[in-house]
C-alpha cells in the first residue's frame, strides 16, 4: 500500500486531465491512467485502426497487442522514473492483468469489407 503522499505524487504524475496535455503526440492513440484505491493502477491504451477485411483484422491483432504492450510498458517506466525523482525511492509495480478488445465503429459490408475500429488494451497494475 502506498502512503497518502505517494498517492498524491502518483496522481500528479498520472494526471492528464487538468493542466496538462490529455493525449500523446500521436493523434490516433491515447493513454490514460487511473489510480484504483491506494494499491492499483488501470492504464488504458486506445488507438484507431482500419482493417481491410475480417481476415486482415485477425492477422493484425498480434501486432496491435504487441504495440499496446510496448507503449504501456514505456508509459509505466516513465511513471516509475518520475515517481523516483519526486519521492526518492522506486515505485514497485507489477502487471496483474491485461484486457484487449476491439470495437468496430464503421462497417458497411454491402459497399466495402473495410472496417474502422477502436483497439483498446487495458492493463491492471498492482502497486507495492
Amino acid at each position: 500500500m502506498l502512503t497518502l503522499e505517494e498517492v498524491r505524487v502518483l496522481g500528479n504524475i498520472a494526471n492528464t486531465t487538468w493542466g496538462r496535455s490529455s493525449t500523446t503526440k500521436v493523434p490516433t492513440m491515447s493513454l490514460k491512467c487511473e489510480i484504483i484505491g491506494d494499491s492499483a493502477l488501470k492504464v488504458s491504451y486506445v488507438t484507431l485502426v482500419t482493417f481491410a477485411s475480417d481476415r486482415a483484422m485477425s492477422q493484425q491483432m498480434p501486432a496491435l497487442e504487441n504495440d499496446a504492450v510496448q507503449v504501456t510498458g514505456k508509459y509505466l517506466a516513465e511513471i516509475k522514473k518520475e515517481f523516483k525523482a519526486e519521492i526518492g525511492h522506486a515505485l514497485k509495480a507489477k502487471v496483474k492483468n491485461t484486457v484487449p478488445s476491439v470495437e468496430i465503429v464503421s462497417l458497411q459490408p454491402h459497399i466495402s469489407p473495410k472496417r474502422t475500429a477502436y483497439y483498446r488494451h487495458v492493463t491492471f497494475v498492482e502497486l507495492g
